[in-house]
C-alpha cells in the first residue's frame, strides 16, 4: 500500500469514528453497512462493496466517506461517470477535507480521460487543509505524469524527499 494511502485510510478511520459518534438511532447498522462493504472492497469483491456502500449512502445521504469508497469501487469497476459523481459530492459535503480532493485529484489524473488541471486544482484544495499531503502528491507513482507540469510541480515543491 502507498504512503499516500495509508495516510488517507489513518484520516479516513479518524472521521468515519467521529461521524459515527455523531450519528443517532441507525449509526450501528450504517457501521455495519460500512464495515461490510470496506472488507468486500478489500478482498476485491467490487460488486458486493457497491451494494454495501449503496445502502451506507441511502442511509445517510451526507456520509461522504461512504461516497469516497464507491467512488473507489467504482473506479475499480471502470464505472468512470459514477466515480467522478461521488468523488465530487463527496468533497463538496466536506469541503475542509483534504481527502476527498486527494481521492477526486487522483481520480482526474489517472482515469480517462486525464484531466491534468482539474486534478490540480482539487490537489491544491487538498493541499490548502493538509499541507503535509505534499509529500505523499509528490512521491505517489501514479502522479510522475505530472512531475513535469508546472503547476504540479510548483505544488510538491515544498515537500520533503525521503531521503532528507
Amino acid at each position: 500500500m502507498a504512503i499516500w494511502q495509508i495516510a488517507l485510510w489513518g484520516i479516513g478511520a479518524v472521521l468515519v469514528v467521529r461521524y459515527f459518534l455523531r450519528m443517532r438511532g441507525q449509526g450501528s447498522r450504517i457501521q455495519a453497512l460500512w464495515a461490510q462493504a470496506t472488507r468486500a472492497y478489500e478482498g476485491g469483491d467490487y460488486h458486493t462493496a457497491i451494494t454495501g456502500f449503496d445502502a451506507a449512502v441511502r442511509m445517510s445521504p451526507t456520509f461522504a466517506p461512504a461516497r469516497r469508497m464507491r467512488g473507489r469501487t467504482y473506479m475499480q469497476l471502470g464505472e468512470y461517470a459514477h466515480a467522478e459523481e461521488d468523488f465530487r459530492m463527496a468533497a463538496a459535503l466536506e469541503p475542509r477535507n483534504a481527502e476527498g480532493y486527494i481521492d477526486l485529484g487522483f481520480f482526474l489524473a489517472t482515469c480517462p480521460p486525464p484531466r491534468e488541471d482539474e486534478a490540480i486544482d482539487a490537489f491544491e484544495s487538498a493541499v490548502a487543509y493538509a499541507p503535509r499531503m505534499r509529500n505523499d502528491l509528490a512521491q505517489a507513482p501514479q502522479l510522475a505524469h505530472l512531475r513535469n507540469h508546472p503547476r504540479f510541480a510548483a505544488l510538491v515543491d515544498d515537500a520533503v524527499s525521503p531521503e532528507d
